[in-house]
């Protein structure tokens, strides 16, 4: 468990961190660029086109079965232009009544195309999950298989070559009992893939 919750402690520093340090350049960088183009309208727009890796912590619930606020990670890749994004991610969570892992591929749509954007979304899953609840079952809940997915949340910086996104999502799975469904919420942090290498 301690080595868990400094995992996931050290991830988070380094997201915090990492955000810290690219807005503190790109705003340099958005000033000396103000006073060399005043002028210059196009500062303003979003990047038109661009491909991201992300990384990130969630907290899955179950609140009818007494699942809340498991710890756990999520990373992929994503393809984001000023209004849409499609890509794939992995998530994995593990408590000591509920584990998970996700496979998806989707999209998400942006309502606008400003520095911060509210967003919805979806896609389809592969994965399963587990809940351990002697309260409500003898043995445990592990649907698995093919699913789909509902995502929405609130996506940062998208004028600068990094993102960072809060979202909420939902994983329903063939097979699940109603009101099993496990919704989890995300940190999200991603830079262009031209800066990680």
């Amino acid at each position: 468990m301690k080595i868990r919750l400094t995992f996931y402690s050290f991830l988070l520093i380094t997201m915090i961190s990492g955000t810290f340090l690219l807005v503190t350049h790109a705003e340099q960088n958005s000033v000396s660029t103000a006073a060399e183009n005043a002028d210059d309208a196009s500062m303003l727009e979003p990047i038109e086109t661009m491909a991201f890796m992300s990384v990130g912590i969630t907290g899955a619930f179950a609140p009818k079965y007494d699942v809340g606020a498991v710890a756990g990670v999520a990373f992929g890749w994503f393809y984001e232009t000023p209004r849409y994004a499609i890509g794939t991610e992995v998530r994995l969570s593990s408590g000591d009544n509920y584990d998970a892992s996700f496979f998806s591929i989707g999209g998400h749509y942006f309502s606008t195309q400003q520095n911060i954007s509210p967003y919805v979304g979806g896609g389809c899953s592969v994965g399963g999950y587990a809940i351990y609840s002697p309260r409500y079952f003898s043995d445990s809940l592990d649907p698995s298989g093919l699913g789909v997915y509902a995502v929405a949340g609130i996506e940062m910086f998208r004028w600068t070559p990094m993102r960072l996104k809060l979202e909420a999502r939902l994983d329903i799975l063939r097979g699940s009992q109603p009101f099993s469904f496990p919704t989890t919420v995300g940190l999200l942090f991603a830079l262009n893939t031209r800066e990680w290498f």
